[in-house]
């Protein structure tokens, strides 16, 4: 699978969640192995310089394997989801590692992105109960390999 492959998978990922998560002061389980909480807000840094993300939700689901997290996204009216959060997958793993991650949207309209598959050096996670705080590099979508973006992001899924 190429970059474009494998970011083209992401973003469709992406796309599948439901986005209804929750609010910063809910927890609760909902359907099929998913999982929405956030007791504390999310958090996303790149290039040193705080992200304002489009809400304070977050989605946690573990369906067949990896956790996949969803958080800061909002929808617009017509229930678009819009691209103003981030998405991390994790192995399912004691010591989770880090399989992809998608960015925010820059002003240029190219989404930051890692992939396990597409090589470079792979994020580290650190999980703290149910804290975790993902930080590493990525690379661009869409021709712009070369430009690297720094990042850490920081979310509370709930405990199993």
């Amino acid at each position: 699978m190429n970059r474009r492959s494998s970011a083209a998978a992401l973003l469709a990922a992406a796309l599948s969640f439901a986005v209804v998560g929750c609010s910063s002061d809910d927890t609760s389980t909902s359907e099929a192995g998913a999982s929405t909480a956030s007791a504390v807000p999310p958090t996303l840094v790149i290039d040193g310089q705080p992200q304002k993300l489009g809400s304070d939700d977050v989605e946690c689901r573990d369906i067949l394997g990896p956790l996949t997290v969803s958080a800061g996204y909002t929808s617009t009216p017509d229930g678009a989801i819009t691209m103003d959060g981030f998405m991390v997958r994790l192995s399912d793993s004691p010591e989770p590692v880090v399989e992809s991650v998608l960015l925010p949207k820059n002003a240029d309209g190219f989404v930051p992105s890692y992939d396990e598959l597409s090589g470079g050096p792979a994020p580290t996670v650190v999980r703290d109960g149910s804290q975790y705080t993902v930080e590493g590099s990525t690379g661009m979508i869409a021709q712009r390999a070369d430009t690297v973006k720094k990042f850490t992001a920081t979310f509370v899924c709930p405990e199993d």
